[in-house]
């Protein structure tokens, strides 16, 4: 009889032998990853992915956070004039000066007046020349050179005197120049016309006058008239500091 051919008996967990039936080998480890291609490809994808949208928003974050500056406008330089460009405005005090008083001019046999023309009205004051003639040839001549044109009434008090013809406008400015004391007998009264005196001494102002509106406040007896108030009396009362003489007009008879 045939001897019995004794039973395989198949273990689990053992491979056949010399059969590979598992497939190709499955590397564990780090290494292994690489081992699939596909999904390689497919990890390199999403992290591609991920870093472009990742760096699209830090982009917009930044832009956000830091706003495109407004450019400034651009600066026109303006270039400098030379100095035969400057137009200089001469100042009254600047056109009207003379080294010394003016010459003789006046005829002291005629009758002068003049008329100052204010903002608030005209004063007509006759002139004293046969009594101070120098004082009225001097008066005479800065009006006729329109010395005393816009210039300020610098002082005003009813219980006092008015005063202007200072181009500076604060009781210091002048022509240039100063005159002499002139004495005369005439004595002030209300609307008398006289001339501050000088910053030398026995000398008058060159162009500073006042216009009497209360004699016993003057105290000084260095003064002497040139000249009255004839018409206007209640312009000359109306004025205030600050008011306008316009201009002094001259008639001579």
């Amino acid at each position: 009889m045939p001897k019995k051919q004794p039973k395989r008996i198949k273990r689990k967990g053992r491979r056949p032998r010399g059969v590979d039936w598992s497939g190709p080998e499955t590397k564990h480890g780090p290494f292994g990853l690489f081992s699939n291609v596909r999904l390689f490809y497919i990890i390199g994808i999403i992290i591609m992915v991920g870093s472009l949208a990742l760096g699209g928003n830090l982009c917009r974050n930044r832009a956000s956070s830091n706003p495109t500056p407004t450019p400034a406008a651009a600066e026109t330089e303006t270039p400098t004039p030379s100095p035969d460009q400057i137009t200089v405005t001469p100042t009254v005090e600047q056109v009207k000066q003379w080294p010394a008083a003016p010459a003789m001019t006046i005829d002291t046999t005629k009758t002068y007046t003049a008329t100052i023309k204010t903002n608030k009205g005209d004063i007509e004051v006759s002139l004293f020349a046969a009594d101070a003639p120098n004082t009225v040839n001097n008066f005479v001549f800065l009006a006729q050179q329109s010395f005393f044109k816009d210039m300020s009434f610098y002082y005003a008090d009813t219980n006092s005197f008015v005063a202007s013809g200072d181009p500076a406008g604060n009781g210091k400015g002048g022509p240039g120049y100063e005159l002499a004391n002139e004495p005369n007998s005439r004595t002030f009264g209300i609307g008398s016309v006289g001339m501050f005196a000088g910053e030398a001494a026995g000398m008058r102002a060159g162009s500073r006058f006042f216009i009497v509106l209360n004699p016993s406040r003057l105290d000084s007896t260095d003064f002497w008239p040139f000249g009255e108030v004839k018409s206007g009396m209640d312009v000359l009362q109306s004025l205030v500091k600050g008011d306008t003489l316009l201009s002094v007009d001259i008639q001579v008879q």
